[in-house]
């Protein structure tokens, strides 16, 4: 049994077991190892018809590989002059230069082509040949390669999403198509709501499913469009979708505290911009059902009074201009104090206290609740 001449790593191995079969000169190739591409013919078999090669053949000669299609490769080749050829092995290599990766192919002993199938497209492949006969394996041929057509352009992007983040940010959410090969991806956007005005356009990577498009005007309508685009061309463009960006950013780091049983202090910090008013929104301790609305100047501070003790409450606040209210800001939450259940006791006047041995002073007037006082039983 001999090895392959090149790495082992890349070879099948081919068992071919010699029955009596070869006393009419048939050779059954029964199946595949992952081992290294050999075969188990014995030099000097038992019959006195099989006679081995006297050596391993020469490497084939001529190979060249010529790209069929979007995800075939076509070989040709001239095996070896030497006798006794009892099958050829195809190598391929997921790179140009026959190094990386791949995969095997036996052939049988006479064959000079073989279409290789199922590749991807647009990728340069690299391929050799070798021949074996009952002695060993030839030296591979030279390394051939060629690369797949990149196939069709691409389908459209789908599921594309356009969400407002600030008033000079949108984002962009998208499902790149499924075609193969994809290179590059285009973002173009438009400043109508319906894609058809103006706009520009920006190119991502071809595995990106989001983009944020920042440097936008406040309070503005804009739209976008998406594509893919791979060797042969660009897709179609998706569906569009549109935003508007706000009139002013959210006020941020709002802040809520108990003061008293009905008073919750607010404290915020606005957006740069002109503003013209500020307006507080009031609701429920799980913030999902607004209480009151309460416009006010432009400020950064409020007093929320005339609330219920014990009671949680949430609060958002939003900044104006005068092109309108921009977005609510995060929320902040607090409770008002509790009350204290009867509150300050008060005594009775004019009641005594004597204890025992002592002598009773009468109208003794006590301001704090009566204690009374015990002997202990004997």
């Amino acid at each position: 049994m001999n090895s392959l001449s090149r790495c082992d790593t890349h070879k099948t191995a081919i068992v071919i077991f010699v029955s009596a079969t070869l006393l009419i000169g048939a050779v059954v190739v029964l199946g595949a190892t992952s081992a290294s591409f050999q075969r188990l013919v014995e030099p000097g078999g038992s019959s006195s018809n099989l006679k081995p090669a006297d050596s391993q053949p020469p490497a084939p000669s001529g190979l060249t590989a010529t790209t069929a299609s979007d995800s075939e490769i076509d070989l040709a080749w001239t095996p070896s002059t030497g006798g006794g050829i009892l099958a050829q092995g195809v190598l391929m290599f997921t790179d140009p230069s026959c190094s990386v990766g791949g995969a095997e192919i036996v052939v049988s002993g006479s064959a000079t082509t073989y279409a290789w199938t199922g590749l991807a497209g647009g990728t340069a492949y690299s391929f050799e040949v070798f021949d074996a006969n009952a002695t060993g394996n030839s030296p591979v041929s030279d390394c051939a390669s060629a690369t797949t057509d990149p196939g069709p352009v691409p389908p459209a992007p789908t599921g594309l999403t356009a969400t407002t983040a600030s008033d000079s940010e949108i984002d962009l959410a998208w499902t790149p198509s499924t075609g193969g090969g994809i290179l590059a991806q285009g973002v173009l956007m438009f400043t109508d709501p319906s894609c058809s005005v103006g706009g520009a356009e920006i190119v991502v990577s071809g595995s990106a499913t989001t983009y944020a498009w920042t440097g936008l005007a406040a309070g503005t309508t804009y739209s976008f469009e998406v594509f893919d685009a791979n060797a042969t061309g660009n897709s179609l463009v998706s569906d569009c979708a549109s935003a508007t960006t706000y009139f002013i950013d959210a006020p941020t780091g709002l802040t809520a505290h108990g003061v008293s049983t009905s008073e919750i202090d607010l404290t915020w910090t606005n957006p740069v911009g002109t503003l013209t008013a500020n307006t507080v929104y009031e609701y429920s301790s799980d913030c999902s059902t607004l209480l009151n609305t309460y416009v006010i100047g432009v400020a950064e501070a409020y007093a929320a009074t005339g609330l219920s003790a014990s009671t949680t409450y949430c609060f958002t606040v939003s900044a104006s201009t005068s092109y309108g209210e921009g977005p609510q800001s995060a929320s902040a939450s607090a409770s008002t104090f509790g009350v204290i259940i009867g509150g300050p006791m008060q005594g009775p006047v004019g009641v005594t206290a004597t204890l025992p041995g002592m002598v009773s002073t009468p109208s003794l007037a006590l301001s704090s609740p009566v204690l009374e006082f015990k002997t202990a039983s004997r």
